[in-house]
């Protein structure tokens, strides 16, 4: 049965990969800026939404909206807090490097 692993003899696993260096306040900006995309677009259609009883369309992305702004707050605060994002770290070691 050539393909098939014996019973009980496991594969060597293979190392975890590294992880990707991001910008998650950018990540979460533009989320965010969907979101009031998306409220725009349902706001253009108000009525119609109230009629079919479909309000609370708008209030889901008014509440992605106000999720994502308080979530790109918090990245924001805890990168200051870290000392500057990891962009401007590795800027830095660069020029620090001989």
């Amino acid at each position: 049965m050539a393909g098939r692993r014996a019973r009980g003899v496991r594969p060597e696993r293979r190392p975890d990969p590294e992880p990707m260096e991001i910008d998650e306040s950018l990540v979460i900006a533009v989320g965010s800026a969907l979101w009031f995309v998306a409220w725009l677009g349902l706001f253009v259609f108000h009525g119609r939404l109230e009629d079919h009883g479909n309000e609370w369309y708008l209030w889901t992305a008014a509440a992605g909206l106000g999720l994502g702004l308080w979530g790109w707050w918090l990245v924001r605060k805890r990168v200051e807090a870290r000392g500057g994002s990891t962009g401007r770290r590795r800027r830095r070691a660069a020029d620090d490097s001989p």
